[in-house]
């Protein structure tokens, strides 16, 4: 896990990123997961300040950027107060872009 996520100033970055956007938010859900389970579900503010500090400077919108993956995360609340996590088989997924960056 410390191969891929780092914590500065309670926010979970990536070290390594994977070839979408929307697989860095997958790991970055899946990091705030297994790191800080006590601000799980994650923001989509928080969210979007991870995906800055990890080097994803590109995004515009955490919910534009998760469309390719959107079957994997589940979302609740609106505008400002909505927040992301992993389902199941997004769980899973994050875990297999994780071994994907490490082949």
């Amino acid at each position: 896990m410390r191969r891929v996520f780092a914590e500065k100033n309670a926010i979970v970055s990536l070290l390594a990123l994977p070839k979408t956007a929307s697989e860095a938010l997958l790991l970055l859900l899946y990091g705030y997961q297994e790191l800080k389970a006590s601000e799980y579900p994650v923001t989509g503010v928080r969210l979007m300040q991870a995906a800055k500090q990890s080097g994803l400077h590109q995004l515009d919108r955490v919910d534009r950027a998760m469309t390719p993956n959107a079957a994997y995360v589940l979302t609740a609340g609106s505008h400002r107060g909505r927040r992301y996590q992993l389902n199941n088989q997004g769980i899973a997924k994050a875990q297999e872009i994780m071994n994907a960056i490490f082949k």
